[in-house]
């Protein structure tokens, strides 16, 4: 047997369990490379967004971000084969930015207020839900995204941020309490009688 890069196998880079949908865990891939090339020996490297590893020839690679992966194998001849890299876009461990509330006025309304809620959207591209409730949190709703919140009453306003893993931000209360709908009290008129 001679050492050649016709005989040197071509590493595989490949998911553990391949998947596109959005996960808050570490992505497992798993490596198959030759050992050797006839009489000489392999090497085995993967690459982790630049960042070079040597393979131990069994473990699995264990990505915790995204990032993209490649590996190659290099005989001692210096031949070499490159397996297809892998880009991992999926992982988003990480919390959404709470949302922002802001009334369409703080001064006082016979209402209704107006809230226009900015959610930010993910750096990483992560969905996110956003819900509200204008009752203590005894029901919520799903934002649509674009409108506000119409609030006729004084009110709590709660909202929250969640992303398609589970990420979510703490909730954010805006108080209003400046519609006021009941007209001013009569004022009181008595008659004053003076006698001459």
């Amino acid at each position: 047997n001679i050492a050649s890069a016709d005989a040197l196998e071509t590493p595989v880079l490949a998911l553990k369990e391949p998947s596109t949908g959005w996960t808050a865990e570490d992505v497992v891939l798993i490596l198959e490379s030759p050992l050797s090339n006839g009489p000489a020996e392999v090497v085995t490297y993967y690459v982790i967004d630049g960042q070079e590893y040597v393979w131990d020839g069994k473990s699995e690679i264990i990505v915790s971000g995204n990032c993209t992966v490649s590996a190659y194998c290099v005989d001692e001849l210096g031949n070499r084969k490159d397996a297809e890299s892998i880009e991992i876009g999926n992982i988003d461990k990480s919390a959404p930015a709470a949302p922002v509330l802001i009334p369409s006025t703080t001064d006082w309304t016979k209402g209704p207020v107006t809230i226009t809620l900015n959610a930010a959207v993910q750096d990483d591209g992560s969905p996110l839900t956003t819900e509200y409730s204008c009752d203590g949190g005894k029901s919520w709703n799903v934002w649509d995204g674009v409108s506000p919140v119409t609030v006729r009453e004084n009110c709590v306003v709660q909202v929250y941020s969640e992303d398609a893993v589970g990420n979510r931000t703490g909730t954010v209360s805006l108080t209003v309490g400046n519609i006021d709908k009941s007209a001013p009290e009569q004022p009181k008129v008595s008659a004053s009688t003076t006698e001459k």
